[in-house]
């Protein structure tokens, strides 16, 4: 039994440095582990962490609507938004719903990626 046992902890720049090392002891100490970084970083973080149950995953979010950026000129967040090939900016809300999917046990089998949650933007560009 670690000191961290039934805990949780959502640990950032867990692919060096500190938050690796943090990430590790965490885990060492029995608390379940959510590990950001940026991209990059997750194949490395996925690899090193994996053999320990801890996943790492990242969302590349596309053009989303926030309380900030709904204050701009209405034109201008239409089209930004028509670039995506759902033809629409996205909600805050999708962007969380999959971070709740990455890290719930329905992705059990799911690390060392990078998804695209951009309406299709990214397909475009390809």
């Amino acid at each position: 039994m670690g000191i961290l046992d039934g805990k949780v902890a959502v640990i950032t720049g867990a692919g060096r440095g500190i938050g690796n090392a943090s990430a590790a002891v965490f885990v060492r100490e029995g608390a379940r582990v959510l590990a950001a970084d940026i991209s990059g970083e997750e194949k490395a973080t996925a690899t090193e962490f994996g053999p320990r149950g801890i996943r790492a995953n990242v969302i590349a979010p596309g053009f989303t609507l926030t309380e900030k950026n709904r204050e701009a000129p209405a034109d201008a967040m239409r089209s930004l938004g028509a670039k995506a090939a759902l033809g629409r900016a996205g909600e805050a809300r999708e962007q969380a719903e999959v971070a709740a999917f990455l890290a719930s046990d329905r992705a059990s089998f799911v690390t060392g990626v990078i998804i695209a949650v951009d309406g299709g933007w990214s397909a475009r560009l390809a």
